[in-house]
């Protein structure tokens, strides 16, 4: 009996054991599969590759010389680039060009140092720092800008090794009759790779001169590999060692051996042993993106905010509609039930708002065109065109359904479409449901009878001169049922692209099949030219065009504090290159002598000094100084880490007298701290690591990486404190220069409103500019009014995309000084995020302004409409005209012969809520727009008065 019970207990045991395994297990997956653990991982990951190719050694492959730069790149862009797919052939691919220019820049600076001395370098790298600090500045408007500080980077690391070898030549000791062990050192390793060859020489000349003495010989026209036609000076030394000491001369031949030298252990094969270093970093980076499982922007887009959009836009649909409702059944509805509806409209308003701008004009979309489907076994299919305009008739449908809840206020209201937009809202949920699941949508179009649009395009609605046909029923003016069968258009063609295909193989040797391969290739060949172009028109457009210098004089005046802005920068680059090279002291003389090796590595301060500056100068004074500081910290803590590694893993039986496998482990591990603490949590870990914290992270590993491989490769263990002291004060002079520069006038404070304002302000003038042109297009006759359709067109996309541009580059702004938020000295008022999406919500209303202008314009009775109402309309127009051209004027009364029209079926018109007539309601909701955007621009124009800019940026 006890023997049963006993088993019975252990039995019991066992699978309350097995049970807590298996929940542990699971636990552990779920924690694994977290978006910030799995991109934590993957960069460290490639970090620990990057690591291991730069201490192992192995000079067949990884150039010594080069070495360096590999581990100090890869985890620098490794935390920069997103961990999604797109990122390494849209981001990390195109960096070639950047190289290129790079090296190109540098092998000019070093040209200019040789044909007109130290005064023509420094004023070349002037202009050089000037073009830079440009697209700095513009980080906001494509990734050639965001990247610029990378070519500094390049400038910086290829320039200062080599301006005073370019000029004055160089020497090298090379041992005749005794064999000195390889270094990676750069000298030692000009030693090894041309030393055999002169040993050569001078062993003949000895030959030939069996009493030449002391003293030295020219050796002319020294000819090996790349190297020709030089004459280098052996001088003879007395030692017992029988070196001799060969020097170099300086001049052109140098810059030019950098282009053209090969091999991984040449020194001056410069420009040879960085493309080997750029595919190394290419392969490695690829671990982060392309490592299985496979993580998409698409997937993002398609299964979440896509999907989430459109269900957020079904919902505050349908809560619009419920308080409508309610007012009218309950003249005294409970304050609870009403509080209730509100809560959750403000939240599905403000989900709106921000999946409206994350989807506005298919921005995100654009990037799957580098996520193409290798592993589809059938006809390709360029699928990204059909993913932006998805996104963009979801984008649109999200606005109208903004709009909804402030234009239709009361049953009575012309606009008020209660069945077809609740049809056109389950439309809508049920593509949400179908992009979730993969599975085609089982719903018909529910575009009411008025709607004659053909099914087989999305660009209708953008057509300004497309008009509607009447029918027996009121038009939905809003034509938010026209946008939900765009969406089912959209989601229908785009879940037949991606579902198993349906074409036989042989379509892909088609004409259809080619043009599809043409426009998956297109994108990874033009990303390389339109980068370029980027590079190139902000230097040799953007100063010769005349709106650039008319902006300086246009309020906000951000032309004229970006020329200086990019002036300040320029000049702070270029006096600390000017002190390094023409201060021969400040040159020496900048080094803390810790021990007598401090002397060797005074030269690399200024230079590390100068990336200092570079990197911690931002667009915004209250960005500059909060990345200075976490830069600072940063700094410190890396020094103090590589410090700490190179003290603990000292071991005299390895190379180096370091312990290399200790220092990878250590490296490892550090990388993956700061990578999990700077972090995002949700996706966004996997577009950006934390704003906040990511800086001081990314400097604190680059700064342990420098010092671990100085003592290592360099120097030796022990000058570990020579070498982490003088980085830290190397860096701490040049972000303190950043600093000072940053609060030295014109600054720019990120936290300043006015450039919010400025937005609001363009608007308005684009406003009236649109109103102008109606006004005139409906005095005129039909092709008059056809005239001023095309002209509203054309004029909407000019005002698109500059307004777009502005927004970007003003949330930019907010963006670069909104870190530290947690200390209140560095706060940014959190309104002025909050207004800054509410305006680009702004730019999609607008924009459809001018959209149902042009369906009046061409259309022969909405213009017959107009002239019946024009005693009415005309009035109203020129008022909003006025207005937004800034003028004070009072505002017309609405007719007294139908004074009930403010309490019925419209506010303006007159039209009866079971009206048909299209123009009518299109004129009714035109002028309720403008209402709508007064109200909003002058509220706007108030609560941005009330923004706190904080301590610094009240300074």
């Amino acid at each position: 009996m006890s023997s049963n019970i006993s088993q019975g207990r252990s039995e019991v045991s066992q699978r309350g054991l097995a049970q807590r395994i298996q929940s542990t297990s699971k636990n552990a997956i779920d924690w694994l599969s977290k978006d910030h653990i799995e991109v934590t991982i993957r960069i460290t990951m490639s970090c620990l590759v990057g690591y291991v190719l730069t201490i192992a050694y192995l000079p067949a492959i990884i150039p010594p010389s080069v070495a360096s730069l590999l581990a100090l790149l890869v985890p620098f862009l490794g935390f920069l680039m997103p961990t999604l797919c797109f990122s390494w052939a849209g981001v990390i691919v195109p960096f070639f060009t950047l190289f290129v220019m790079s090296w190109g820049i540098s092998a000019g600076l070093l040209a200019s140092c040789v044909a007109g001395g130290n005064g023509l370098l420094v004023a070349m790298f002037a202009l050089v720092s000037l073009w830079l600090g440009s697209l700095r500045f513009n980080k906001a408007t494509g990734a050639a800008a965001s990247l610029a500080a990378i070519v500094i980077v390049y400038n910086v690391v290829l320039l200062f090794p080599n301006y005073r070898t370019v000029q004055d030549g160089f020497s090298m000791e090379v041992a005749v009759d005794t064999v000195i062990p390889p270094s990676a050192a750069t000298k030692e390793a000009l030693r090894d790779f041309y030393g055999p060859a002169i040993r050569s020489l001078v062993e003949k000349w000895k030959s030939d001169n069996e009493n030449g003495g002391s003293g030295g010989f020219v050796i002319e026209n020294f000819s090996h590999d790349c190297i020709s036609g030089i004459d280098i000076q052996i001088n003879l030394n007395e030692s017992d060692d029988g070196s001799i000491t060969a020097v170099f001369p300086g001049g052109m031949w140098q810059i030019h051996s950098m282009w053209t030298c090969s091999g991984t252990t040449n020194p001056l094969a410069v420009y040879h042993n960085m493309t080997l270093m750029l595919m190394w970093i290419y392969a490695i980076l690829a671990i982060i993106s392309l490592t299985p499982p496979w993580r998409t922007i698409r997937s993002a887009l398609t299964r979440d905010m896509i999907p989430g959009t459109l269900n957020t836009a079904a919902k505050h649909i349908r809560l619009c509609y419920q308080m409508l409702d309610i007012e009218s059944e309950n003249g005294d509805i409970e304050r609870t039930q009403k509080e209730n509806v509100q809560k959750i409209q403000g939240l599905t308003r403000g989900g709106l708002v921000k999946y409206s701008n994350a989807l506005f004009g298919g921005k995100l979309a654009y990037y799957t065109a580098f996520e193409p489907r290798l592993l589809r076994c059938g006809p390709p299919e360029c699928t990204y065109e059909l993913l932006v305009e998805l996104s963009n008739a979801v984008s649109k449908c999200g606005i109208i359904a903004l709009g909804l809840e402030e234009l239709v206020d009361s049953k009575e209201n012309v606009l008020y479409q209660k069945k077809v937009h609740l049809q056109a809202a389950e439309t809508m949920e049920k593509c949400a449901l179908a992009l979730a699941t993969g599975e085609l949508p089982d719903c018909d179009e529910v575009t009411n009878e008025e709607v004659a649009a053909p099914k087989n395009t999305l660009s209708q609605d953008d057509d300004i001169t497309s008009s509607m046909m009447h029918k027996s029923v009121r038009p939905d003016a809003m034509r938010l049922n026209f946008h939900a069968d765009n969406v089912l258009t959209a989601t229908r063609s785009w879940l037949k692209a991606m579902g198993p295909p349906e074409r036989a193989v042989n379509c892909c040797f088609t004409k259809d099949g080619f043009t599809s391969v043409m426009g998956i290739i297109k994108p990874f060949v033009l990303a390389h030219f339109i980068f370029l172009r980027r590079l190139l028109h902000v230097a040799f457009v953007t100063p010769f065009q005349a709106s650039s210098w008319k902006g300086l004089f246009e309020p906000p005046y951000i032309n004229f504090i970006k020329v200086g802005w990019c002036i300040k920068f320029s000049v702070g680059m270029t006096a600390l290159v000017a002190m390094t090279v023409m201060w021969p002291e400040f040159r020496s003389q900048f080094v803390v002598r810790v021990d007598e090796s401090a002397s060797a590595i005074a030269s690399s301060n200024s230079g590390w000094a100068i990336v200092a500056y570079c990197f911690s100068t931002t667009q915004t004074s209250e960005g500059t100084v909060t990345k200075g500081l976490l830069r600072l910290l940063g700094t410190c803590l890396g020094g103090f880490s590589g410090w700490l590694a190179v003290l603990a893993c000292q071991d005299s039986s390895h190379r180096g007298e370091i312990n290399p496998y200790g220092l990878i482990a250590w490296l490892t591990i550090t990388t993956s701290v700061c990578v999990f603490v700077a972090t995002e949590r949700g996706f966004m870990a996997r577009i950006a690591l934390s704003a906040d914290y990511m800086n001081g992270s990314v400097y604190f590993v680059v700064t342990e990486v420098i010092v671990v491989y100085y003592c290592f490769y360099l120097t030796g263990p022990e000058s570990i404190n020579a070498v982490a002291v003088n980085r830290i004060v190397a860096n701490v002079v040049g972000i303190a220069f950043a600093m000072v520069l940053g609060f030295i006038p014109p600054c720019l404070w990120g936290g300043d409103p006015r450039f919010c304002d400025a937005i609001a302000d363009q608007h308005q003038q684009n406003l009236a500019a649109y109103l102008s042109i109606f006004l005139n297009g409906m005095r005129g006759n039909l092709e008059e009014g056809k005239a001023a359709a095309e002209m509203l067109d054309s004029l909407l996309k000019s005002h698109m995309s500059k307004d777009v541009t502005d927004h970007d580059l003003v949330s930019d702004f907010y963006s670069d000084a909104a870190r530290l938020q947690k200390l209140k000295i560095f706060m940014v008022d959190p309104l002025l995020k909050l207004e800054l999406a509410l305006t680009a919500r702004d730019i999609s209303v607008v924009s459809y302004i001018p959209n149902i202008m042009g369906r009046l314009l061409v259309n022969p009775e909405c213009r017959e409409e107009f002239k019946k109402k024009q005693d009415t309309l005309v009035p109203f127009l020129k008022y909003f005209l006025q207005t937004n051209k800034g003028e004070t004027v009072e505002k017309p009364h609405l007719s007294e012969k139908a004074p009930e029209m403010t309490a019925q079926s419209s506010r303006y018109m007159g039209i009866e809520s079971d009206s048909v007539n299209e123009g009518g309601i299109l004129l009714e909701l035109l002028l309720q727009i403008l209402e709508m955007l007064e109200g909003r621009l002058n509220g706007r124009r108030e609560v941005l008065g009330k923004v706190q800019r904080g301590y610094i940026g009240g300074c």
